[in-house]
């Protein structure tokens, strides 16, 4: 007999995952769509500004971590109508009231964004560095261009 091993509690829990950079075009249905492939979809949510529009970026749910953590991995900067989602666990539940125990949903979508900004900073950095490089070498290149003619 073979003995299983114990699945930690908290993959067995909802996980509420938190896209960035999506296409204002972008639906609730285009995130079902990709994420169900991964496990069930409780709650997708787009939040929108007074005239309707799609503020580019949305939480979803899914009921449980270890499901998310795939998905979240798997469509990690999928192009989805035309962008290139960036993927991170959000701060708490989709649809949870404000309590004294943590932060409003208001403050949770702010460091859910602020996470995603950080991440784009961090990649933003890592490739100035490389253009730096490139244009360097382009430079030198260039000199021993002109000693040639």
């Amino acid at each position: 007999l073979r003995s299983r091993q114990p699945v930690p509690l908290e993959e067995l829990l909802p996980i509420t995952l938190f896209v960035g950079n999506l296409s204002f075009y972008a639906t609730e249905s285009d995130l079902y769509e990709a994420f169900s492939a991964y496990g069930t979809v409780q709650q997708c949510e787009v939040p929108r500004d007074k005239e309707g529009r799609s503020r580019g970026y949305a939480f979803v749910e899914m009921r449980r971590a270890e499901d998310g953590l795939h998905a979240m991995q798997a469509l990690q900067g999928l192009s989805m109508v035309g962008r290139e989602i960036m993927i991170s666990k959000a701060a708490s539940k989709l649809g949870s009231s404000q309590n004294d125990d943590g932060p409003s949903d208001e403050e949770d979508k702010t460091m859910a964004l602020n996470t995603t900004e950080e991440l784009a900073n961090d990649d933003e950095e890592f490739f100035d560095g490389d253009e730096e490089e490139e244009e360097d070498e382009e430079a030198q290149g260039g000199a021993a261009d002109d000693k040639d003619g």
